[in-house]
C-alpha cells in the first residue's frame, strides 16, 4: 500500500509542478467493512465447554465450512477457532485434514453441554451467513445440525431466518459504507 500511495503522491506533485490541477487516478478502494474485524469465540466460553463439547462444536464447524466447497476470508476466525478449541495435536491434525480435503467429519449428536445447544446453533448459522451468501448445501448441513442438537425441525426454519436477515442487513451495511466514501466531509462541532 505504501508504493501505491507514494506513487499517487509522487504523480500529484509532479502534475502540481506542470500546473495540471486533474486528480490523481484513485487508490483502489479500501478493504471491505468485512476485513476491519473477525468474530471469534471468546476463551471463557471456551473453558466453560467439556471436552466432549469442544469437539463436538470444532468438528460442527468444520464440517459447516467445507460443506460449500470454499473457505471464505470472512469465515477464517471460525476455521481458527475451530483447529484452536482441539485439546489434542491429532484432533487438530483431524480438522486441518478435513478442511484440506474438503471432507465431512463424523458428527454425532450433542449429548453434553446442553445449556449452550441454542448458543452453538446460532453461532454455526453467523458461520453460514459470514459470507454474505447462503447455499442451499449450508441451509441442508444446518438443517442436519438441527437434530443434532436435539431440537424440532421448525427450529431450523427460525434459526434460517435469521441467517438471512442477518445476510441482508451485512449487505444492506456494505451499500452504506460504500456510499460513505464518496460524501464529501460536512465536520460539525455537535
Amino acid at each position: 500500500m505504501l508504493e501505491t500511495s507514494e506513487t499517487v503522491l509522487g504523480i500529484a506533485h509532479m502534475n502540481q509542478k506542470k500546473g495540471v490541477t486533474k486528480q490523481p487516478a484513485r487508490i483502489p478502494p479500501p478493504l471491505t467493512f468485512d476485513h476491519m474485524f473477525n468474530i471469534y469465540l471468546n476463551p471463557e466460553f471456551i473453558k466453560n465447554l467439556s471436552g466432549k463439547g469442544k469437539q463436538w462444536l470444532s468438528r460442527a464447524m468444520v464440517n459447516m465450512l467445507v460443506v460449500d466447497k470454499s473457505i471464505h476470508h470472512s469465515e477464517l476466525s471460525y476455521l481458527e477457532d475451530a483447529i484452536g478449541m482441539a485439546e489434542t495435536e491429532e484432533e487438530r491434525e483431524e480438522l486441518k485434514k478435513a478442511v484440506k480435503e474438503h471432507n465431512q467429519l463424523e458428527l454425532g449428536n450433542l449429548d453434553t453441554d446442553r445449556d449452550y445447544a441454542g448458543h452453538f446453533f446460532y453461532y454455526l448459522a453467523m458461520n453460514v451467513a459470514a459470507d454474505g451468501k447462503i447455499k442451499k448445501s449450508e441451509v441442508d448441513y444446518l438443517l442436519q445440525l438441527c437434530g443434532k442438537l436435539g431440537f424440532p425441525p421448525n427450529s431450523a426454519k427460525e434459526v434460517l431466518r435469521w441467517a438471512v436477515e442477518l445476510v441482508k442487513l451485512s449487505h444492506e451495511r456494505e451499500q452504506m459504507v460504500a456510499g460513505f466514501r464518496h460524501v464529501s466531509p460536512m465536520y460539525a462541532g455537535y
